[in-house]
């Protein structure tokens, strides 16, 4: 291999020159934009300083934020026979993107609602808080059986008609 390389080195060094020339100038067909003749810009930075000003980051309002957590934290951690408005309450607080602050309560609270047996939850006759449930515990990892929609269909597999 290397025989062959001090061989044509002159002649590949030949083709590479070539290779690299650079080509004529083709500059006639480039269209030049022309530079317009434009106003000066009439936003300052005043403008971008009051946007980024907010009232609510003072010590106040951090102070108030924690305390609306702790709340919070404590209504997902309490007991409570209403286990549908528990779920609707850690669906709302996921949907307004603040799980990340309860995700130990959060996941207490969707543990003991899994031990339960899915007839023992209140629901057995709610589509809505069955399916609420279903959906809950699946987005967080847990395994339910679609089976818990039995008790709603009839013979040919369709939903029935629950008032």
């Amino acid at each position: 291999m290397e025989f062959r390389v001090h061989l044509h080195a002159d002649h590949e060094q030949k083709i590479l020159q070539n290779q690299m020339k650079p080509e004529p100038e083709a500059s006639y067909l480039i269209n030049q934009r022309r530079s317009a003749n434009y106003k000066p810009n009439i936003w300052k930075n005043d403008f971008l300083d009051q946007s980024l000003i907010s009232k609510y980051d003072g010590d106040e309002y951090r102070k108030l934020s924690e305390k609306l957590i702790e709340e919070v934290k404590i209504y997902i951690s309490a007991e409570t026979k209403d286990l549908v408005a528990k779920l609707e309450l850690i669906d709302s607080v996921r949907k307004l993107g603040l799980a990340n602050h309860f995700e130990k309560e959060i996941k207490e609270a969707l543990d003991s609602i899994a031990a339960i047996e899915s007839d023992n939850l209140g629901t057995r006759d709610d589509l809505y808080g069955t399916a609420l449930h279903f959906k809950i515990l699946r987005q967080h990892g847990y395994k339910v059986s679609q089976d818990i929609f039995g008790r709603f269909m009839d013979e040919k597999g369709t939903l029935e008609n629950h008032h």
